[in-house]
C-alpha cells in the first residue's frame, strides 16, 4: 500500500541522514545553526554538550522523527517558493550563498561555514535568510497587543553571523551586501514578517521590525539599551515578560565565538562539557525564571506543583546519552 511505502521511504531517508552525521569533524568547523551564547544565568541556542556530541560523531539516541523531518521539509518548501517569487519579479537571486571565515582571535582555529538562503539586488544587495514558523508562534514573531515583534534567538544569531561577515570580514566586505534580513513566513496563513539585522560597535544586534508591506513597526531595538538577565537575577527588579524576551536577545557575536572556542576545546581534549540546560528545575531555578521574565506566575505555580525542566532537553537528539553521562536514570 502507498502509505506503508511512503513511510518506509521517509524512515530510510532519516537513517541515511543520521548515518552521514556520525563522522567526527576533522577540522573545527561550525555552522551558524549551531550558535549559542551564555547570557548570565541562561544560555540561548545550541547546548554545548549537544554540539560536542555532534563534533565527535556521536550517534544520536533520539534521532529526528518522521514528523520532525516533515516540518523541516515544509520549511524548505517555503524557502524555495519564496526564492521563485524573487525570480518572478526579476530580482535574479543568488541562492545558497556561501559564507565562510576563520573566527577572529580563535584559540582553536575555528572555521565558520554557512549559506545564506538568497542575495537579491533591488538597487542594493541584500541578504535574506528565510524562516517559516507554526501559527502558535505568531504573537512572538509578529507581535500583538501585549508583545513587540522579535526574532527567535537562534535565528537572530544566524543573521548576526552573516551580518558580521559583511561588515567585519574583508572577503565579506568585498561582496557589497548592504543589508541582512530575516524573513518569517507563517505556515498557517502565509503571512510575512521581516527583521533587518544590524550590529553596533560591540557586535550586539540592532533589530528593525518590518511588516509585510515594508513599514517599520515601532522603532529600532538596540538590545544593549535594555537590562540583562544578570541585572534581574542579581538585582531587586523583577522583569516583565517583554523585558525577559529582549534580555534573551542581548547577544554579542563575540559571545558566540567564545562559545564555539569552548566547545572545540572540549572536543580536542575529549572532555565532556557541562550541559547548558536542565531536564529538571529546582525551586531556586523556578524563582529565578520568574525574576528574569522567562515564565509567568501561573507557569511558576504549575512548575512547583508538577515539576518540569528546559523544553530543549525534551527534544534533544542526545537526551538519553546526556542523562546517562550525567549519572541520571531515565525512562
Amino acid at each position: 500500500m502507498f502509505i506503508s511505502k511512503l513511510l518506509s521511504f521517509e524512515v530510510d531517508q532519516l537513517l541515511n541522514d543520521a548515518q552521514q552525521g556520525l563522522m567526527e569533524r576533522v577540522e573545527n568547523i561550525v555552522w551558524p545553526s549551531e550558535a549559542s551564547a551564555d547570557l548570565g544565568p541562561y544560555t540561548v541556542g545550541e547546548c554545548k554538550r549537544s554540539l560536542f556530541y555532534k563534533m565527535i560523531g556521536q550517534k544520536p539516541t533520539e534521532p529526528m522523527s518522521v514528523r520532525g523531518k516533515a516540518v523541516c521539509d515544509a520549511g524548505k518548501m517555503y524557502e524555495l517558493l519564496q526564492i521563485q517569487k524573487f525570480k518572478d519579479i526579476g530580482l535574479d537571486p543568488q541562492e545558497q550563498v556561501r559564507i565562510q571565515f576563520n573566527v577572529p582571535n580563535s584559540t582553536k582555529n575555528v572555521k565558520h561555514s554557512g549559506k545564506i538562503d538568497a542575495v537579491i539586488n533591488d538597487g542594493a544587495k541584500r541578504g535574506i535568510e528565510i524562516k517559516s514558523y507554526s501559527g502558535y508562534k505568531t504573537g512572538d514573531i509578529t507581535g500583538n497587543e501585549s508583545k513587540i515583534p522579535l526574532p527567535t534567538p537562534p535565528n537572530l544569531m544566524q543573521a548576526m553571523l552573516y551580518k558580521y561577515w559583511t561588515v567585519r570580514i574583508p572577503e565579506g566586505k568585498k561582496e557589497g551586501i548592504e543589508d541582512i534580513y530575516l524573513m518569517y513566513i507563517n505556515r498557517n496563513d502565509g503571512s510575512i514578517m521581516y527583521f533587518k539585522i544590524d550590529l553596533d560597535k560591540d557586535n550586539y544586534p540592532v533589530i528593525t521590525p518590518i511588516d509585510y508591506a515594508g513599514r517599520t513597526i515601532g522603532s529600532k531595538i538596540s538590545v544593549v539599551d535594555f537590562p540583562s538577565f544578570d541585572a534581574f537575577s542579581n538585582g531587586s527588579e523583577i522583569a516583565t515578560p517583554e523585558l525577559g524576551r529582549i534580555a534573551e536577545l542581548r547577544i554579542s557575536v563575540n559571545d558566540i565565538f567564545d562559545k564555539f572556542d569552548l566547545v572545540c576545546d572540549h572536543k580536542e581534549k575529549r572532555s565532556l562539557p557541562s550541559a547548558d540546560f536542565k531536564p529538571v528545575y529546582n525551586k531556586d531555578d523556578i524563582d529565578n525564571l520568574l525574576r528574569c521574565g522567562r515564565i509567568t506566575k501561573i507557569k511558576r505555580s504549575k512548575l512547583l506543583k508538577d515539576g518540569g525542566g528546559d523544553m530543549r532537553c525534551g527534544f534533544c537528539s542526545y537526551r538519553k546519552k546526556c542523562l546517562s553521562d550525567s549519572g541520571i536514570n531515565f525512562k
